[in-house]
């Protein structure tokens, strides 16, 4: 409780400023040196931006993937594009179109095994939560439109096998078919003279 306390008043106390230098936040995320990291070893980072990264994007792919192979932890992306600058004020360092920014992150995000999600003025544009959940639905509603399908089928020919056998007319001999055969033990025999041998 105690640590959400101060993390939610740490959060509160940020303000937007500076560069978008992902690369740096990333290191100081991803190497820091825990007293017991065994205990406190990561397994996800959050990164909540709202525009391209300053560095290009192959060399945060390959820092990420550097950093995150060979262990659980995986970066998540949560981008809020709220529109483009105003053109009558200074613009960003680096800019990209929003298509453009979500591409970048995307394949950082990738790179990572993460999750990607935008968001913006609109709602969600994208988030591989909501796909994951989508997909799911759609293979539960295949599979449940085959086993219909399926028991259709069963009963369709159940019942064409019951009318064939009621036009053959002959109830008792619909009846004989429809019971199940006894089983018959075979019969104990002496062992030939070739086996005996």
């Amino acid at each position: 409780h105690t640590n959400l306390q101060s993390a939610w008043r740490w959060a509160l106390s940020l303000r937007c400023e500076g560069s978008r230098n992902v690369l740096s936040a990333l290191r100081k995320a991803m190497e820091v040196d825990f007293k017991d990291k065994d205990k406190h070893e990561s397994q996800g980072i959050y990164l909540f931006t709202g525009g391209v990264p300053d560095q290009d994007v192959p060399t945060l792919s390959a820092y990420v993937a550097e950093a995150c192979g060979g262990c659980a932890l995986q970066l998540h992306v949560c981008l809020f594009y709220v529109g483009e600058p105003q053109m009558n004020t200074t613009p960003p360092a680096c800019y990209a179109s929003r298509t453009d920014t979500a591409t970048a992150y995307k394949e950082v995000t990738r790179a990572a095994r993460g999750r990607f999600h935008w968001f913006g003025e609109a709602g969600i544009y994208e988030s591989d939560d909501i796909n994951a959940i989508v997909s799911e639905m759609e293979r539960a509603l295949n599979y449940s439109q085959k086993c219909a399908f399926l028991v259709a089928s069963l009963k369709n020919q159940s019942r064409k096998e019951l009318e064939s056998m009621a036009e053959g007319g002959d109830k008792s001999k619909m009846l004989k078919q429809s019971q199940p055969k006894k089983f018959c033990p075979p019969k104990a025999t002496a062992p030939s003279v070739t086996r005996m041998v």
